[in-house]
């Protein structure tokens, strides 16, 4: 069963893009593919090179997706610069279990997002999710399509 975590974090303005992708890589991640559509190719770019394909998407909202393969870990990531999104979204998956509560605590002290939540999934709008990280300035709007269930101790 594959777990699941989803970062909700301000989108960042289009020069801080490069420091959101730095962030991300220094959790320890290894990007072996990665591109504006999914599945992503396979990768040897740095971080100026990712950011450039991300921002040069002619769309107003930007999509990245992103593999590392030695640790099957799956990413999206979509900045949405449409004013109607209170938020961005970076989502890890994977599919054995133990690295998404690690990666996602990793990348929750990096970039301070509004909310991270983590759970396996495959419950649909019925899922509940573990919340890992919470600011206290939350969109309400996020807050209320999240059902919580307490961590184990």
């Amino acid at each position: 069963m594959s777990e699941y975590a989803y970062l909700y974090f301000p989108t960042p303005a289009p020069q801080f893009v490069p420091g959101l992708i730095e962030s991300i890589l220094a959790t320890g991640i290894s990007v072996s593919h990665f591109g504006a559509s999914d599945p992503p190719r396979k990768w040897g770019g740095d971080v100026a090179a990712m950011a450039q394909l991300v921002l040069d998407q002619p769309e107003q909202n930007k999509y990245a997706f992103f593999r590392d393969s030695k640790q099957k870990l799956y990413f999206s990531l979509q900045l949405f610069y449409d004013p109607r999104w209170e938020h961005s979204t970076l989502s890890l998956s994977c599919d054995i279990r133990g690295p998404i509560h690690t990666y996602a605590n990793a990348l929750s002290q990096r970039i301070d997002p509004y909310l991270c939540v983590q759970d396996t999934g495959g419950d649909g709008k019925g899922q509940e999710w573990f919340v890992l990280h919470e600011r206290p300035d939350c969109p309400a709007s996020l807050l209320s399509r999240i059902r919580r269930v307490q961590l184990p101790s």
